[in-house]
């Protein structure tokens, strides 16, 4: 009745309202609808509502491919992390206040790529919001393509975005009186066999091993002297839920408004990890390591629905439930890849590779990280004794 009332009187819902600030409407209508809007308070009301929310969630949601430099790109995250801390924004780094170190000799392994700010004396923390993660859909690879009539339903990631989050919010989840262990009915369980990690001889002898050709870096600050490639094997892991103790954290954290459905602890998280290529390239006083592999499957149980469980994650980060309503309806979760990241370290960067949305990770000094994702191929370069320019220089040349 209500719906008849609005559209006699002239009112619009927030479908039209949003249609209107996108110029989706026809002419004939946007001329009727600003001219009502010139005369309702209430619906001028709505519409900058509409407005702002809209405006808060474009500056979280992904760039269109015509992405802005990547000068730009990282002092519009800067001002939008100052807003949220209600602080002055900070200077963009000066890329001189770097020098190579004089020698790198010592290899990290894949280990070595978790970003420097999970590590130290928040690591605990961070591998139990990890394993939550992986629940939710926010770091572990959240959805992509249901399968029909299955059992489970199969996803495959596209797109990544990267939503900044309160460290306070973080110090909360690390204080709260919980066990992250409790989240899983019990630890998760390698399901198959890989073989140990293969150092071929060349891309070719790459692509055969891991069943995909793998690119690799094609401009160097100075001559690579040598270089190395290492295929990882398959792995399949699976994980059962505990819905009852997820509940729980998410009442103890204040998000009592998302209920995480039944189904979710009915049958087994399983995630499909194909093979990935690492590639190392050493010169006199630098190195790079590139890990590259496809996205990986996850399977969820039947019924789960994947926008309750985004929402769910970002609630828990510390999103207000407005915002996260809003981007949970404006994400496609059978598709996106949420990467959430302390708001306050002052070493992050977004940027830009090959026109996609990146995220850079220093640690002050000369060690980097850059992650970003191309088609259905996901990329982290780590970098030793580079200017963080160079590092980026460097992961566009990939090829």
């Amino acid at each position: 009745m209500m719906g008849d009332n609005k559209a006699m009187s002239g009112c619009s819902d927030e479908g039209r309202l949003r249609a209107y600030l996108d110029d989706a409407l026809p002419a004939d209508e946007r001329i009727a609808l600003g001219t009502h809007l010139g005369g309702c308070t209430a619906c001028w009301s709505r519409l900058r509502e509409v407005e702002a929310l809209a405006t808060q969630v474009g500056e979280l949601l992904p760039r269109a491919v015509s992405q802005p430099e990547p000068g730009v790109a990282l002092a519009q995250l800067r001002a939008t992390l100052a807003r949220e801390r209600s602080v002055p924004v900070s200077h963009a780094p000066n890329a001189s206040r770097r020098r190579v170190p004089d020698n790198i000799t010592q290899r990290r392994g894949m280990m070595s790529f978790a970003p420097r700010f999970w590590s130290g004396p928040r690591r605990p923390l961070f591998a139990g919001l990890t394993a939550l993660a992986m629940v939710l859909g926010l770091l572990a690879f959240p959805p992509v393509r249901a399968l029909a009539g299955q059992l489970l339903q199969v996803f495959r990631v596209q797109d990544v975005m990267f939503v900044p989050i309160d460290t306070a919010r973080l110090e909360q989840l690390e204080s709260v009186d919980f066990d992250p262990k409790t989240l899983f009915m019990a630890e998760p369980e390698l399901i198959n066999d890989p073989a140990a990690p293969q150092t071929v001889a060349s891309a070719a002898e790459a692509a055969n091993a891991a069943g995909f050709t793998p690119a690799g870096i094609t401009s160097f600050a100075s001559t690579a002297l040598s270089s190395d490639i290492v295929v990882h094997d398959r792995r399949v892991v699976q994980t059962q839920v505990n819905v009852e103790s997820a509940r729980q954290l998410l009442e103890l954290m204040g998000v009592n408004d998302v209920q995480l459905p039944d189904a979710l602890g009915a049958a087994p998280i399983v995630a499909d990890i194909p093979p990935t290529v690492e590639s190392s390239y050493t010169g006199s006083d630098y190195r790079l390591t590139l890990l590259q592999g496809p996205s990986p499957d996850v399977k969820l149980p039947e019924g789960v629905d994947l926008a309750v469980l985004g929402r769910a994650g970002l609630r828990l980060l510390g999103i207000p439930a407005q915002q996260a309503e809003a981007i949970s309806r404006n994400i496609d979760w059978s598709s996106t890849l949420v990467v959430p990241f302390p708001s306050d370290v002052s070493t992050i960067q977004q940027v830009t590779v090959g026109g996609r949305q990146a995220l850079l990770v220093g640690d002050g000094d000369s060690h980097s990280q850059l992650y970003w994702q191309s088609d259905d191929r996901f990329y982290m370069l780590e970098g030793d004794g580079l200017l963080e320019a160079e590092i980026v220089a460097a992961a566009e040349s990939v090829r």
